[in-house]
């Protein structure tokens, strides 16, 4: 990526700040690493799961196929209602963290104008509210996981207590 951003012309090195950049070349290397771990984890177990638990219970008691289905069409909608939730707040923690760089990157680079101006507490409020702001976002990402497995939970042992049931 460093040699992308080397190859740049001059326009887009105008649209991109020094710590737009720092954070793409950072950050944005860790989401697709973290990326493909997770789809290499959980994308090659999940389809295999679904699959084999449809056809053992295809096999074992075929009059029940509809609570596997449902159950699989039940995981799907808490994903999918998880990830649209969590998608625009990635985006904007994103935003939150190019802000973080620039104002520690400013207060690096004129911190003698600021602390000559006597701005060191002004420049902290600034730098503390947005890192506040950032804080609660992951936190939100973070309450949506958390709510995630529990529902796989609910819905699996649903679907035993109605294979028990009947």
């Amino acid at each position: 990526m460093f040699e992308k951003v080397q190859e740049f012309s001059y326009s887009n090195i105008e649209k991109f700040s020094a710590s737009n950049l720092v954070i793409r070349l950072v950050n944005d290397t860790q989401q697709v690493q973290n990326l493909i771990m997770i789809m290499l984890q959980s994308l090659t177990r999940i389809p295999v799961m679904f699959i084999g638990s449809f056809i053992l219970a295809m096999t074992v008691l075929p009059q029940f196929w509809w609570i596997v289905i449902l159950a699989i069409a039940l995981v799907g909608l808490v994903v999918g209602a998880a990830f649209g939730k969590m998608g625009p707040r990635f985006g904007k923690i994103q935003m939150l963290i190019e802000k973080i760089n620039a104002i520690a990157k400013e207060n690096f680079i004129g911190m003698r104008v600021v602390k000559s101006f006597v701005q060191e507490d002004s420049e902290k409020a600034k730098f503390n509210t947005e890192s506040d702001i950032l804080t609660k976002e992951t936190i939100q990402i973070g309450y949506i996981f958390s709510i995630m497995m529990p529902s796989f939970f609910l819905i699996m042992d649903t679907g035993i207590a109605l294979v028990m049931i009947r």
